[in-house]
């Protein structure tokens, strides 16, 4: 049985756990949560990972994509941004909600933006 993806979304979410509170953990105690997230991962996948047919490069990838050196992304976040815009076919009013991510509530995260537009366009087809 191959690796699956959703063990890295499961990592994922329980590292992103703590940077959702109210109030933001010490940094001490954040990479404490960190070192105890990965190991109790790797150990609860330990088994599924020393399978012969998991892909090793595969699963690091997944786990350190800033390491793939053959991977050239070439969007920033403004770009990517556009490209969004573009592609969901938003009006003014809902690319001005999609900007909020620079400066709004949701400041830095443009996904939570791409989500509240998406949210905000339920019943509307964006398919010409």
């Amino acid at each position: 049985m191959p690796f699956l993806f959703v063990y890295l979304c499961d990592l994922l979410d329980e590292l992103e756990r703590p940077y959702l509170q109210i109030c933001l953990p010490l940094p001490r105690i954040l990479e404490s949560h960190r070192k105890k997230t990965i190991l109790e991962w790797i150990y609860r996948h330990r088994r599924s990972l020393d399978l012969h047919d998991t892909d090793d490069a595969a699963v690091m990838s997944m786990l350190r994509p800033e390491k793939m050196t053959d991977r050239i992304y070439g969007l920033d976040a403004e770009r990517l941004e556009l490209l969004i815009a573009r592609t969901l076919c938003l009006s003014t009013e809902e690319y001005v909600k999609l900007q909020k991510w620079k400066d709004g509530p949701h400041e830095g995260d443009l996904g939570k933006c791409v989500d509240k537009v998406i949210e905000s366009m339920k019943g509307v087809s964006i398919w010409l």
